[in-house]
């Protein structure tokens, strides 16, 4: 296999300033994948809204991701805070003392970074997950 020509990109970072303490998010690892698709599986339609949000012409982000997260808090917020803290690197118990404005930037940054892999490979992975949780298998 020829891997001449192939470019590799440096990731996107985003830089958060949160209270006393800078966050850098980056995009989600490899040694993460599973753990996050798992976290993420209660939470998936969130994400959906979030994408849509980030790709419609003039919509209020901000607004959108608010209300996507007030909601999974108020319904998912243990789901939230793991793919949060894998998101972010930051220990679960972290993410739970953040203020809703916080936990809205780190999320607007990390879909941001992971758009990709939010888009791609998160919804192939969540169905895989569904396969197996009952038990069927993918058609070959």
């Amino acid at each position: 296999m020829n891997v001449t020509g192939i470019q590799f990109v440096n990731p996107p970072e985003i830089a958060l300033k949160l209270r006393d303490r800078e966050l850098k998010i980056t995009p989600i690892r490899v040694g993460e994948v599973a753990r996050f698709a798992k976290a993420v599986q209660p939470v998936m339609g969130m994400i959906g809204t979030l994408l849509d949000a980030f790709n419609a012409p003039g919509a209020d982000q901000a607004r959108t991701i608010g209300e996507a997260i007030t909601l999974a808090l108020a319904t998912q917020s243990e789901a939230l805070f793991e793919a949060v803290a894998v998101a972010s690197r930051l220990k679960v118990e972290e993410v739970a003392e953040l203020h809703v404005d916080e936990i809205t930037l780190v999320v607007a940054a990390a879909i941001e970074v992971n758009a990709d892999f939010f888009a791609q490979a998160l919804p192939v992975m969540e169905g895989a997950l569904r396969v197996t949780s009952t038990g069927e298998r993918l058609a070959s």
